[in-house]
């Protein structure tokens, strides 16, 4: 006999809920021997009821067989649990004082600051004169007018340009006017 092809569908019932499966299909190709077809009219029924019944306890083993092999695949496994200790705090850091006096810490304020300078060097004739005659103006300064244009100028404070030496004073001066004005 010629082997013949049956569809069979399958619901497998879903035990454990961890996964979800659809109705398998399953293709099975099976011999000549499962299949008896007779040409007598009587006899037939009983026959393929005969078949049909056969053919459900084979349906009924598989179930069996696959829910036996899905519980030995469903072994629970533990998962080991973590605790994670708590953040530790550090300590707040006191600091003692005497009861008459609170200490305050004030930063001095900086008098200079960094700062980028873009210099152009222009060596002709009339920035080497207007150069001169700037610096012939700082020289021909009084020292009282030295210091009060360090401080309109930012280059000292009030309570220090007393202190200052003049000649440094003069200088600072000399090269804040050079490259205010561009004169290298």
């Amino acid at each position: 006999m010629a082997d013949t092809v049956k569809e069979v569908q399958m619901d497998v019932p879903q035990e454990g809920g961890r996964r979800k499966r659809r109705a398998t299909r399953k293709t099975r190709v099976s011999e000549g021997s499962d299949t008896i077809v007779m040409k007598d009219g009587p006899s037939q029924a009983s026959q393929t009821q005969q078949a049909s019944q056969a053919s459900q306890v084979q349906q009924a083993q598989q179930v069996q067989q696959v829910q036996q092999v899905q519980q030995v695949q469903q072994v629970p496994t533990k998962t080991p649990t973590v605790i994670l200790a708590p953040a530790k705090k550090k300590p707040v850091k006191v600091m003692l004082v005497p009861k008459g006096k609170a200490v305050v810490r004030t930063v001095p304020r900086k008098t200079f600051r960094a700062k980028r300078v873009k210099v152009v060097i222009d060596n002709t004739a009339k920035t080497q004169k207007h150069r001169k005659s700037v610096l012939a103006k700082v020289d021909a300064m009084t020292d009282d007018q030295i210091r009060a244009a360090a401080v309109q100028a930012r280059l000292s404070r009030r309570e220090v340009v007393g202190n200052a030496p003049i000649g440094l004073l003069r200088q600072m001066l000399k090269d804040y006017q050079t490259m205010r004005g561009m004169l290298l």
